[in-house]
């Protein structure tokens, strides 16, 4: 999804700027059409890790607003729903 090519970008982004490394995207072609198995492996908990980030964000302003906490209980009642209809 979005959120993956966005970190894929972000890891190839990291990788150019390494000492030692050209500082011309066309330079390090090779390295950007492929990422590494780890780096693969952890791209998922990242977005998991960013997930968790915002719904902590959400529950902190639910405190004051109405509104995000009314969005926050129908997010986690979607969520729950999800995980029910989950066959396993």
């Amino acid at each position: 999804g979005l959120a993956v090519d966005v970190e894929r970008e972000a890891v190839v982004r990291q990788r150019s700027r390494a000492p030692g490394r050209a500082r011309f995207p066309a330079a390090n072609i090779a390295e950007r059409t492929s990422l590494s198995v780890q780096e693969e492996l952890t791209l998922p908990r990242r977005h998991a890790a960013a997930q968790s980030a915002g719904v902590l964000a959400a529950e902190i302003l639910a405190l004051g607003d109405k509104a995000v906490s009314d969005k926050l209980d129908a997010y986690r009642e979607a969520q729950a729903e999800k995980i029910r209809n989950t066959v396993i």
